[in-house]
């Protein structure tokens, strides 16, 4: 195919490409109407893989926007780094809803509590202790600003554990029966507990009931609206929607360069098209 290289009339060229590209528009919108009508058929189908996934959305922005295609990623990285820290934080705060009820119990020990109860209430208040510590720990090792709310609630618990023996005439923690491992979690001592209440119940059960007080009391704090634990999962989560927006952002934009793209290459064949044809 031989292409002219004599002069030719702008103004005529362009009228019949857009004369061209009318004619593909409709052709194209009738289309289109047709997949519309088959898609919004087949979408009461398919309604269950209606959300786009973070694959989908990286595979698009790679096909339509090559450029755009880092700054996803490294968006899609934090958001899913956010996510991830946040779940951490929602099942530490959930585990201090257990803590402060086992607080509760062995508040309400007394000096009529059989040993029995007073172990299991005592058992109960570790375990749950443990489980706040081992999830705090992950939340608190998130590098991010959650970490800052979940160490503080986790020191001022190891605070409330601590707060009867802060005196002289006060029991060490060992004489009640709670053991503190190398780890910072907890373990109850059967033998010494059974021997401090045959010796002293009134005491023990005092000295445990204020323990339980205070693990109730901050945990209740930390699980407040104000506290510094609440206002760093509401700063995360805005975070995160934040995020998960210009992802949305990133893949919007992709999708109109990708038709203007499309566009553009189809206007200057139609324009080649035109000429070749004059």
């Amino acid at each position: 195919m031989s292409i002219r290289t004599d002069n030719l009339n702008v103004q005529s060229l362009l009228a019949r490409a857009q004369s061209k590209l009318n004619s593909s528009t409709t052709q194209a919108a009738s289309d289109s109407a047709g997949k519309k009508s088959a898609a919004e058929t087949s979408a009461t189908k398919t309604d269950s893989n209606s959300t786009k996934t973070e694959t989908t959305e990286a595979e698009k922005v790679r096909k339509l926007a090559p450029s755009l295609t880092k700054a996803h990623e490294r968006i899609a990285a934090q958001a899913q780094a956010g996510s991830t820290s946040l779940s951490a934080l929602g099942q530490f705060k959930s585990s201090l809803v257990d803590l402060a009820s086992a607080g509760k119990d062995v508040a309400a020990l007394s000096a009529t509590s059989t040993t029995q109860s007073v172990q299991g209430a005592l058992e109960k208040l570790v375990a749950r202790y443990n489980s706040s510590v081992a999830k705090g720990s992950v939340s608190a090792a998130a590098g991010s600003s959650t970490d800052v709310g979940a160490t503080r609630a986790l020191r001022e618990l190891r605070s409330a554990i601590m707060s009867v023996t802060g005196s002289a005439t006060a029991p060490s923690l060992g004489k009640l029966g709670i053991v503190q491992r190398q780890d910072g979690t907890l373990a109850v001592d059967a033998k010494a507990l059974e021997k401090s209440m045959a010796a002293d119940a009134a005491g023990m059960t005092s000295a445990l009931a204020g323990i339980g007080k205070a693990v109730e009391n901050n945990a209740n704090s930390a699980l407040s609206t104000g506290s510094r634990l609440s206002s760093s999962m509401a700063s995360l989560g805005d975070r995160v929607k934040t995020l998960q927006q210009q992802q949305s952002a990133v893949v919007a934009t992709a999708e109109k360069l990708g038709d203007s793209l499309v566009g553009s290459a189809n206007w200057n064949r139609m324009v080649l098209d035109a000429y070749l044809k004059n």
